[in-house]
């Protein structure tokens, strides 16, 4: 959907999956992890995962409500999470923008996990998974 502005056309998505204020301009919500499947540098394919991640923002101008993504924090709280280290440049990261209280915010929609890292990331993945069907299991039998 897109929205036209007097000087300026934007691209507005819908409101990211699970997206609630938890701390002063700290907002979570769920996060599309990419890890590549195939090297295949014409079409790669790619096995998608979701995250729920705090992602810490900051003010553009006090006097708008429009907000920007704090990258490095963002980049921080990744690592706290997952233990993947994502480079400084932002060509691995999505960035969308949908509209809340009258002004446009920033969201990351995806991350593309390193080829470097997938190993790791998938073993955080699966030891999570077995941690969260133990637990099922313990509340179960209680």
């Amino acid at each position: 959907m897109k929205q036209e502005f007097k000087t300026h056309t934007v691209t507005v998505f819908r409101k990211p999956k699970g997206f609630k204020l938890v701390g002063n301009d700290i907002y979570e919500y769920e996060i599309i992890f990419k890890v590549e499947k195939s090297i295949n540098l014409v079409f790669p394919q790619y096995d998608y995962y979701t995250e729920k991640v705090c992602v810490p923002y900051k003010y553009l101008n006090k006097k708008t409500t429009n907000k920007s993504l704090d990258f490095l924090a963002f980049n921080r709280k990744v690592k706290q999470l997952t233990g993947i280290i994502l480079n400084d440049k932002v060509e691995n990261i999505n960035v969308e923008m949908f509209r809340r209280d009258g002004g446009l915010l920033p969201f990351v929609e995806s991350v593309i996990v390193p080829p470097d890292q997938t190993e790791q990331y998938i073993q955080y993945k699966e030891l999570r998974d077995r941690i969260e069907k133990i637990n099922k299991l313990k509340n179960n039998i209680k």
